[in-house]
């Protein structure tokens, strides 16, 4: 029979778990960047030493990178929760709940949708639930918005870049999938199980466009070797770009239109 100290036990619980949380520690970039992006920023009292935007990141304590964390120094910022990301290794995670602390573990995104759900749930963790529906709402209809005007337009076939060596390409396993999509391009490595891939299988599948994303020397360095391959559409449409690799590889759900409307300007530059 269910006794009545077990009903004060579950409510006890149920209580804990819908309680905002008003100390976080963040062990990944992107959840920093959205938490502040949700007004939650005076929660968070640690950061990891990658976590760099917005500005005011920069001041928070640091409690390690995302391969090595400062447990004594976790211990001592008392968090109420850590939310752990997809780069935080699995005996870290089962570290920090050995020592009874709460950790959260959110993977990696691989659609839009998951990084609202994503947004929707450290609105819940945090207390700001109202921010963080208005964040969602505000950005699904922009992106909604850009879709309308580029599922008009012939697709264009898009190789995405995210890593020279070894060569790396975005698969369906990755949010970035759904930016290439929503820009109005085919992704044409959508297809490959894991990311890695040769030149040989980028010249066969021919894109209309190729997008680097790195920037600076190893940038340019990797357009002259693409540019040497003169068979190849991007080449002779001269649609072979670099982007800024944070924008794209950290991109959040506030951020997600603006990095799409980029990336839908410069494949539409390439089907000319």
């Amino acid at each position: 029979m269910f006794r009545f100290s077990s009903l004060i036990l579950l409510f006890t619980a149920c209580a804990c778990l819908s309680a905002a949380s008003k100390r976080i520690i963040s062990l990944g970039p992107v959840i920093t960047d959205e938490l502040f992006s949700i007004g939650a920023g005076d929660e968070i009292v640690g950061v990891t030493t990658y976590c760099i935007h917005p500005e005011a990141a920069k001041k928070k304590e640091k409690i390690g990178d995302t391969l090595t964390m400062n447990t004594e120094k976790i211990v001592s910022l008392k968090p109420d929760v850590i939310i752990a990301t997809g780069l935080t290794h699995p005996t870290r995670v089962q570290k920090l709940r050995e020592l009874g602390f709460n950790v959260v573990h959110f993977p990696q995104a691989a659609t839009f949708n998951a990084m609202c759900e994503q947004l929707l749930e450290l609105g819940t963790i945090s207390g700001h639930s109202a921010e963080a529906k208005r964040v969602v709402a505000a950005s699904k209809k922009r992106v909604n918005d850009i879709y309308a005007q580029t599922k008009l337009r012939a697709q264009r076939g898009v190789f995405l870049e995210i890593g020279i060596a070894p060569l790396f390409a975005v698969t369906t396993n990755s949010y970035i999938n759904d930016i290439i999509r929503y820009a109005g391009g085919s992704n044409i490595a959508s297809h490959f199980g894991i990311g890695m891939i040769n030149r040989e299988a980028v010249i066969a599948l021919n894109p209309d466009v190729i997008i680097i994303a790195t920037m600076g020397v190893a940038g340019d360095d990797e357009i002259r070797q693409w540019k040497k391959h003169t068979t190849l559409t991007a080449v002779k449409k001269n649609a072979v770009y670099c982007i800024e690799p944070y924008g794209i590889c950290s991109t959040t759900v506030a951020s997600f239109p603006s990095v799409t409307a980029s990336l839908a300007a410069l494949i539409n530059n390439g089907a000319k």
